[in-house]
């Protein structure tokens, strides 16, 4: 069963491994460490953990959104950052469900 939380620190790795898998099925997306991930994700000025999600299957984060308000134009709804689900796990309602969140 599929739970969805709200962004937590301890599931930063688990978001990266998420990552991985997706550069290695997308060339769209460009391989990154974990340091190079966690500053261009979590160290970004984009970054607002209320505005972050996870999928777990379990203990595995199987999908994540990040996504965030500008303040700086009040006519902004806001942005989707980043929004990956697991390709093992696509079709199942995971991103609608991260998306409605």
């Amino acid at each position: 069963m599929i739970t969805y939380l709200a962004y937590n620190e301890k599931y930063q790795q688990g978001m990266y491994e998420v990552y991985v898998d997706l550069t290695q099925e997308e060339m769209f997306y460009q391989e990154k460490t974990f340091d190079e991930f966690k500053n261009t994700l979590f160290n970004s000025r984009a970054f607002e953990a209320d505005g972050t999600f996870v999928a777990l299957d379990g203990d595995k984060v199987v999908g994540f959104i990040s996504t965030n308000a500008r303040d700086d134009n009040p006519k902004t709804s806001g942005y989707i950052n980043t929004f990956i689900v697991n390709k093992a796990y696509r079709r199942q309602g995971i991103g609608s469900k991260l998306l409605e969140l």
